[in-house]
């Protein structure tokens, strides 16, 4: 009888559901679970944002991915690039200082506080979704070309700052804490494996979470500049995600490292301002958006092939 992916047991001192993988084996299926999991949201995302048709205006309603390629570029250019190099510079300070030891520490020895933030380990995957399809489907059915804007600005934003943060945990492995590990957690601190998949692609720095997040709040803040609520409510909850993923833990493990959320919160952060800026002017300003450069995505389905097909029209 083959054993069970999970097990799940109380545990009476953290008072909370534990998920314990039993062996590598399954570990390594579930991995792999959720990186195809993660393959079709995307496919079936595309398909339903990509409206794009012969007989639609571009620019009455863009389409969600246009302009995709340069709106990453201008992620990481002019002063967004510090941004990026600060990523990397805090992290390097947080680890050296010892501030990412003494957060880890303090909120294992501190279970119950984990409690107030169990939800972003929900949101920091839902929200984008939320956003982006609460904003495409109401302005669908309202005719409100607007409303479309802001789904496609989270939407690509979150498309991009995944790419981005999947592949940055791609090359450098930075294991999360592990209190089940022989090596002390100050020196699980400081430990990255930069190769190649060395630590797969949901866990590692930089948060994923957090970056979702703040990418989509920073989309929707410079889509509706005059939304207060956005602007503040949306980043303090980002600061909240970003102190979460220090202190959600399964079991010995914990989410994140603290200078993962950091480095997550100003990547994101950079690519939601970046794309919401781009669909605020392609919707109040038309004419001064390049009406030629698309990406085309969408997805391909037979029972010879599957998978998806890129096209870049310049």
């Amino acid at each position: 009888m083959e054993t069970p992916i999970f097990s799940y047991y109380l545990d009476s001192n953290f008072k909370g559901i534990t998920i314990i993988s039993d062996t590598l084996k399954h570990m390594k299926r579930l991995n792999a679970f959720y990186l195809k999991s993660l393959l079709i949201i995307i496919i079936l995302f595309c398909s339903c944002f990509f409206l794009y048709s012969k007989e639609t205006n571009r620019i009455e309603r863009p389409g969600s991915l246009d302009n995709i390629l340069n709106n990453t570029f201008n992620s990481f250019n002019g002063y967004y690039s510090l941004f990026h190099l600060s990523a990397v510079g805090l992290t390097y300070a947080i680890i050296e200082t010892d501030i990412d030891h003494k957060v880890s520490v303090y909120f294992h020895d501190n279970p119950k506080l984990s409690y107030w933030f169990y939800p972003v380990a929900f949101t920091g995957t839902l929200m984008p979704l939320f956003f982006s399809g609460y904003y495409y489907w109401t302005g669908k059915s309202d005719n409100d070309y607007k409303m479309i804007g802001a789904g496609y600005a989270v939407f690509q934003a979150n498309i991009i700052a995944l790419f981005y943060t999947s592949f940055l945990k791609f090359c450098t492995g930075r294991p999360n804490p592990n209190y089940k590990d022989n090596r002390s957690i100050r020196e699980q601190s400081h430990r990255f494996r930069f190769g190649l998949s060395r630590g797969g692609i949901v866990r590692g720095w930089p948060s994923g979470h957090t970056a979702a997040t703040i990418t989509t709040f920073a989309a929707l803040s410079a889509y509706y500049p005059d939304n207060d609520w956005y602007r503040y409510g949306g980043y303090l909850y980002s600061l909240y995600t970003m102190i979460g993923m220090s202190a959600v833990r399964i079991s010995d493990h914990q989410f994140h490292w603290f200078s993962d959320g950091v480095a997550g919160l100003l990547i994101g952060y950079t690519i939601g301002r970046t794309v919401g800026n781009y669909f605020r002017d392609l919707y109040n300003n038309p004419s001064n958006i390049d009406k030629k450069s698309q990406l085309n995505i969408s997805p391909i389905y037979s029972l010879e092939y599957k998978g998806v097909e890129l096209g870049y029209h310049f």
